[in-house]
């Protein structure tokens, strides 16, 4: 198995869907970096399993996440093109940031909240002994 861990924005709303008994949420992250001067955006889709009712809500587009969990890669081929197709099954997710209308909404919401991010429970922080200043 392959582990990856990103930091990147979600690229539209995550979606509840259904396998069997199973919900999972889905949903895609966007990586923009700057190669030779330009801007180049790398996609993942993600899969969620299992949903937590507090989080999907904030899970829209724009929202800046962390996940972490098992990438796979498929090749395909369409009109002579061929695309690489990258998909992370999540084992961790944490919210980072969200866009302005979401945090205008969750500021106003009576939940008590310490941090302006959102990590699911069955998620552990990550610390590193290097650096105290991450900011997840």
């Amino acid at each position: 198995m392959k582990q990856i861990q990103i930091i990147g924005n979600l690229g539209g709303n995550a979606e509840v869907k259904k396998i069997g008994e199973n919900d999972y949420a889905s949903f895609s992250i966007a990586i923009t970096e700057k190669i030779k001067g330009e801007d180049v955006t790398t996609w993942f889709s993600c899969l969620k399993y299992g949903t937590n009712e507090k989080l999907l809500p904030h899970l829209v587009k724009g929202t800046k996440v962390f996940v972490q969990g098992n990438l796979s890669a498929k090749i395909s081929e369409s009109n002579e093109k061929t695309y690489l197709n990258l998909s992370i099954n999540v084992d961790k997710l944490e919210l980072i940031s969200k866009p302005a209308e979401v945090a205008q909404v969750v500021e106003a919401s009576p939940a008590p909240q310490s941090t302006s991010s959102y990590m699911m429970p069955e998620s552990t922080p990550l610390t590193s002994d290097n650096d105290s200043s991450l900011p997840f």
